[in-house]
């Protein structure tokens, strides 16, 4: 293995993107300015995603989509009216509540678990989990959107 020589910033960023770091979110901030700049060109060249927010406060202010594979951070600065993001975020976690609420009636009546097949059960489980997980995302979003004004 052919020994390398990295300043250390860089070190830090490339050492991220070898372990596996495939996104770089943040904001600048001296002296680490230099990961930032060393990630917006690495990100592109190993297919990963670099953003970029304009200070620490623009970096929470931010709207947010929660999806199976990931929580998804979108800064949009004074464009959001956080009032409404907050309802939308509240109305995401009443109709999660609701279909939580669903399949564990689903899974909680012996009839149907007893009659249904297993692999639609097992359907029914893993919908109920996902759910979950996601809940517990939006509402650690809206609690962060909540502090953050």
């Amino acid at each position: 293995m052919e020994k390398e020589l990295w300043k250390g910033n860089e070190a830090i960023a490339e050492a991220a993107i070898r372990a596996g770091c495939d996104c770089y979110f943040g904001y600048p901030i001296t002296p680490q300015t230099e990961i930032p700049e060393y990630m917006s060109a690495r990100m592109p060249e190993v297919g990963g995603c670099f953003l970029q927010a304009e200070s620490e406060l623009g970096a929470e202010k931010t709207v947010s989509a929660v999806t199976e594979a990931a929580t998804i951070y979108i800064p949009l600065g004074d464009l959001v009216d956080f009032e409404k993001e907050i309802a939308r975020l509240q109305k995401e976690i009443d109709n999660l509540q609701k279909e939580i609420a669903r399949a564990e009636g689903k899974l909680n009546n012996q009839g149907f678990v007893a009659k249904a097949p297993a692999a639609l059960v097992e359907q029914e489980k893993a919908k109920l989990a996902l759910n979950q997980q996601k809940l517990e995302q939006v509402e650690k979003r809206l609690a962060e959107l909540k502090e953050s004004l």
